[in-house]
């Protein structure tokens, strides 16, 4: 299976560059959408924290993390799967291997699905015998749905069209966020928990829809000696997957094995599940770039791979940074403003949070190569790694020092993934990780401004524009993140559009 990629000529220039500009293009309309998102995020923030409360909230955050957790179980890495595998078939004009792939698929979900829905119910019943079965009934039926809602966007994802693949997390979590609000207004937390249930039931039908030209029904079936290979080369990838799902919303399992009550998890989950959005956003952008990568190591080009995954690099470790400024100066007035006074104890959770932001971008670069150069010991080593240190560290630092110690452990979890993977990666496919720490460095220059004596949401916004110019302006001279780089990536977008 992995052979027919090895005995793919070079395709000429055009066609590369048709696959870079169509990536590139995708990726922006990806950033775009998480654009988008960061609007649907603020307004979760400010409206369901609020109606439902620090303890009922914190029900709800562990709720959710925990079916985060088994939908990931259940999905058995498919979008790297489809970003695999479905671009070498479509390179090889082998679009019904391809269509075949996405029918067993959509059968091997629902089974998965339904198969991982039954022992969410059981821990839940087990581990929180508290909470009333019509909550589990519904967050298990978010996991059974999710499963198989997931199929066809990731589908896109393979024919190198991310912005579609995309569409279905931004199509889930706005029609999460007003179906969770209407459910909560209605009945509470189990409304919320319902609504999350028929969100998915939505985008579920949609993705149907859109799948109906490259799928029918008769290809819906599970032909295990067709789709075994292709299963068993993902499982550990698929592992990996598993592993990061655990630790992108394993925090709030972290608080709550140490000990901490429901509001505390509240506080903690509403920082949590801005660090989690953020990360998956990253991890989405950068999967966009999967299968042009795929497709350039394929055909011999791994220099070609190692710079584009270079470039991301630099781009998102800047970002990260514009991200710890935010949160350490117009964060800790915005917090309290947007989801409530009451949410106040989640502020100093902002910071470390951030952090580990910062580490997680950079170990999401390494584990992109790691599924380029097919590793996917190395990827689960690395997951395996950070789950290690956030129980190992995260459960006596929420001991000693609660939420913020499990947000510090956090970003160590973060650092210990990347350092194993890049350790790997940079003997096969050596990136310029010297830019990367540079771009960070900078902005430990600035860092200082944020511990001005200037209070008030404006007054440190202020400061926040002042530190961004700054860092731009640093970044420009230093020839580390430039209007020109900026430009390389934007062009393919422009010139699609000419």
């Amino acid at each position: 299976m992995t052979g027919g990629a090895d005995r793919l000529a070079v395709d000429d220039a055009g066609a590369g560059d048709s696959h870079a500009h169509d990536a590139v293009r995708h990726a922006a309309l990806l950033a775009a959408q998480r654009g988008v998102d960061v609007l649907r995020a603020l307004l979760f923030a400010a409206l369901v924290p609020r109606l439902l409360g620090p303890t009922d909230f914190g029900r709800f955050a562990l709720l959710g993390a925990a079916a985060y957790w088994f939908a990931a179980l259940s999905g058995l890495g498919s979008a790297q799967l489809m970003g695999r595998f479905v671009p070498v078939m479509v390179l090889h004009e082998e679009r019904s291997a391809a269509r075949r792939l996405l029918g067993n698929l959509f059968a091997l979900r629902a089974l998965t699905g339904v198969a991982s829905a039954v022992p969410y119910v059981l821990l839940g019943r087990w581990w929180l015998p508290d909470l009333p079965m019509t909550l589990l009934g519904s967050m298990a039926a978010v996991v059974a749905l999710s499963s198989v809602a997931r199929v066809p966007f990731a589908f896109f994802l393979g024919l190198n069209q991310a912005a579609r693949w995309g569409a279905g997390d931004l199509a889930r979590r706005w029609v999460s966020l007003v179906l969770v609000l209407a459910g909560t207004l209605v009945l509470g937390l189990r409304g919320a928990c319902l609504g999350l249930a028929l969100a998915e039931a939505c985008v579920l039908a949609v993705g149907i829809h859109w799948a109906r030209p490259h799928v029918s029904v008769a290809d819906v079936r599970l032909e295990w000696g067709f789709v075994a290979p292709y299963v068993h080369y993902n499982l550990a990838f698929f592992g990996s997957t598993l592993v990061f799902a655990l630790c992108l919303r394993g925090g709030e399992a972290v608080m709550r094995a140490a000990g901490a009550d429901y509001a505390t998890v509240g506080y903690f989950g509403l920082a949590a599940a801005a660090w989690a959005a953020a990360a998956q956003a990253v991890w989405m952008l950068l999967m966009a770039f999967l299968p042009l990568l795929t497709r350039l190591r394929a055909q011999g080009r791994i220099e070609a791979a190692r710079e584009w995954a270079g470039r991301l690099l630099d781009v998102l470790v800047a970002a990260a940074v514009v991200g710890c400024f935010a949160a350490a100066l117009p964060g800790p007035d915005l917090v309290p403003r947007l989801a409530g006074p009451a949410f106040s104890p989640a502020v100093p959770l902002l910071l470390p949070v951030s952090v580990a932001l910062l580490a997680q971008v950079a170990c999401s670069v390494g584990r992109l190569m790691a599924l380029v150069l097919d590793r996917p010991r190395l990827a689960l080593a690395g997951t395996l790694a950070q789950a290690a240190v956030l129980v190992g560290l995260g459960l006596p630092m929420a001991y000693r020092f609660g939420g913020v110690g499990v947000a510090w452990a956090m970003a160590a979890a973060s650092a210990a993934h990347g350092v194993v993977v890049f350790a790997a990666v940079q003997r096969d496919a050596p990136l310029c990780l010297g830019r990367g720490l540079a771009v960070a460095g900078l902005g430990l220059l600035f860092a200082p401004l944020a511990l001005l004596p200037v209070t008030g949401l404006a007054p440190r916004a202020a400061v926040f524009a002042v530190m961004l110019a700054g860092y731009a302006a640093a970044l420009h001279r230093a020839g580390l993140v430039t209007t020109s780089g900026l430009s390389d990536l934007a062009r393919p977008v422009r010139a699609s559009r000419g």
